[in-house]
């Protein structure tokens, strides 16, 4: 399955791999990064990953 990331600063990834994901989530931090998402690249799917840091 295809898919991608947005997270909170604007940036996306189109498909990212394992090491991109735990990237992500080793940028988090309580100020300017708290979240990022990762969607299917099918539009009509309807599920979703919300990842967020939690001070």
């Amino acid at each position: 399955m295809e898919y991608y990331a947005d997270a909170e600063g604007g940036d996306r990834l189109p498909d990212p791999t394992r090491d991109d994901l735990l990237d992500l989530i080793d940028t988090l931090n309580g100020t300017d990064y708290t979240f990022f998402v990762v969607y299917p690249a099918d539009r009509d799917a309807e599920q979703f990953i919300s990842v967020s840091e939690n001070a």
